[in-house]
């Protein structure tokens, strides 16, 4: 199986602005279904299915950063991977950049640690406001990274999500959450390498969300390179900066 790409949980699943940073980000909260401010750290485990191998990797919002040229919210998480035989399994230590805004948030770019950033053409948005029990929204977005080698690197993602439920309970390692929301949708996200496909996935999915907290669980079931897989990731520790 060939390299996995995670856009945080979040597709995660889971971006140009019209609007000055202030009024992107100074905006009417909702309840923190997706909380953006920093200090908060969330530890994710997954596990793969049929049997293949699973890890563990931490996502710690970082606050505002200065991102092609406007203020967003920069959301880092760890490099982590497993090798099984007939089983490669790994998620890329990046940076994604969201901004916020009145209708909901935006993926506007990603820093990979390993070099290069990619700013998308569109913003790729990730959440909706107001949360609303069968309120759906799809986004597709695209960038490229820096040449290197003579080889062009581009990025396409994009999603189709549609709240399910606002009153979700969801036990998981990290403990039970009430009133959750539950999104049910597609999610993708695909490398390509001198316009030839080199990595990525695709892949139906079902996510938690608690408020306050942000992600605790989603289940995605992806078919790709010939192999049926489904990857369940959960919450099993997080930390909140003091109010």
């Amino acid at each position: 199986m060939k390299e996995r790409f995670k856009v945080g949980g979040f597709f995660l699943l889971m971006t140009v602005c019209v609007f000055s940073c202030r009024e992107e980000i100074n905006v009417k909260k909702e309840p923190d279904i997706f909380p953006l401010d920093a200090g908060y750290i969330w530890t994710y485990k997954s596990t793969v299915q049929p049997s293949c191998c699973g890890l563990t990797y931490t996502v710690t919002s970082e606050g505002l950063s200065r991102f092609a040229d406007q203020d967003a919210f920069a959301f880092h998480n760890t490099r982590a991977e497993c090798r099984v035989e007939k089983c490669y399994f790994v998620i890329t230590e990046r940076t994604n950049l969201l901004v916020k805004r009145e209708d909901g948030i935006y993926l506007i770019g990603t820093r990979f640690t390993q070099g290069g950033s990619v700013i998308y053409d569109i913003p790729a948005k990730i959440f909706e406001f107001p949360v609303a029990i069968g309120m759906s929204w799809e986004s597709h977005s695209q960038g490229s990274l820096p040449p290197n080698a003579g080889k062009t690197i581009s990025i396409t993602i994009g999603c189709q999500l549609t709240v399910i439920s606002k009153s979700e309970t969801v036990i998981t390692p990290a403990g039970e959450f009430k009133d959750c929301v539950q999104l049910k949708g597609i999610k993708y996200e695909w490398w390509y390498s001198n316009n030839l496909i080199s990595g990525g996935e695709g892949y139906d999915t079902i996510a938690w969300y608690a408020p306050g907290i942000g992600l605790i669980k989603e289940i995605g079931r992806s078919r790709i390179y010939g192999w049926d897989y489904t990857v369940t990731y959960e919450l099993v520790a997080y930390t909140a900066p003091p109010k």
